[in-house]
Order: structure tokens, then C-alpha cells, then sequence
């Protein structure tokens, strides 16, 4: 009987976990309410998955000994469904009002605590936008440096073409 305790507990944690990748998901969309399209906001989105990913797989290693198995994935499933249907929209509101009345309460503290927030803020998303900038300026580097590779391509198509042209047997009459 033992060994069935310790199944449902691992598929209740599964269940946990997937509020939890529930929660995780509307606290970001809180947060970040309009973020712009591009390949910062799929960086951050990127790295914010990660952890959460990170955090699952930490938690399975630790409960389960690193076992994955099937009931522990409809486990998780279920806990975001269940986050999906039931919690999403209320807690997202209530995150979404939360968010809103704590940046009024820090407009009306002042100047100071609201520019204190903004240089928190940009200190800490700097790294994302620096990472961001880095590799759209690769991108371009790496765009300029294929450019005449490209060119070079053209014109050996070209060249190997009408080579294979020259090279073409005449064909058979009969």
C-alpha cells in the first residue's frame, strides 16, 4: 500500500507543478502586460520558460529520483489545465490590479521612489536588452559577411551551368 501513497503523492506534486507553470505564466503576462514583439521579448520569454522548466525538473529529481513517467507528465497536464480553467482569469485580474494599484502607490510616494523603480527596472532587464542588441548586431554582421557569399553563389551556379551546358553530349538520332 505503501508504494500506491507514494504514486498519488508524485502525481499530486505533477498536479502542483502545473499550477504552479500556471501561475507562473499569468504572473508574466502581469508583469510584462505589453511587451513589444521582436527578439528581446522571445529571449525573455525563452529565459523566463527555462527556469520554470529548470524548477520542474529540479522538483521531479527530487521527489521521484529523477523517474519520469508518463503519470507524472498527465499530472502536470492536468494541474495547467485545471490552472486553465478555474484560476487563470481571476488571478490574472487580480495580479493585473495589483501590479497597477502598487505602481500608484509608487507615483504618489513621490518622484523619487517612482525613479527609484525605473532604475531598478532597467538595471534589471539591462542584460536582456544588451543580449538582445548583442545578436541583432551579429545578425547584421553575419548578414553583411554572407552578402558576397551570396554573390559568390550566383555566380558560380552560373558558371557551373553553362560549364555542364558545354559539357552535355549531343544527343542520339536514330
Amino acid at each position: 500500500m505503501g508504494l500506491l501513497a507514494t504514486e498519488a503523492a508524485r502525481f499530486a506534486l505533477a498536479g502542483a507543478l502545473g499550477l504552479f507553470l500556471g501561475f507562473f505564466f499569468d504572473l508574466r503576462r502581469a508583469l510584462f502586460p505589453r511587451q513589444r514583439v521582436g527578439i528581446s521579448a522571445a529571449l525573455m520569454d525563452g529565459l523566463c520558460w527555462f527556469f520554470a522548466i529548470l524548477f520542474v525538473l529540479g522538483a521531479w529529481l527530487l521527489v521521484s529520483w529523477g523517474e519520469a513517467r508518463s503519470y507524472l507528465f498527465l499530472g502536470l497536464f492536468f494541474g495547467a489545465l485545471l490552472w486553465a480553467l478555474f484560476f487563470s482569469r481571476p488571478v490574472y485580474v487580480l495580479l493585473c490590479r495589483f501590479f497597477r494599484a502598487a505602481a500608484g502607490l509608487l507615483r504618489r510616494a513621490g518622484c523619487f521612489w517612482g525613479r527609484c523603480s525605473r532604475v531598478m527596472l532597467r538595471f534589471l532587464s539591462w542584460p536582456f536588452a544588451f543580449l538582445s542588441r548583442l545578436i541583432w548586431r551579429f545578425l547584421a554582421l553575419l548578414a553583411l559577411f554572407l552578402r558576397p557569399l551570396r554573390r559568390f553563389s550566383r555566380w558560380s551556379r552560373e558558371k557551373w551551368r553553362s560549364y555542364r551546358k558545354r559539357r552535355r553530349p549531343p544527343a542520339d538520332e536514330e
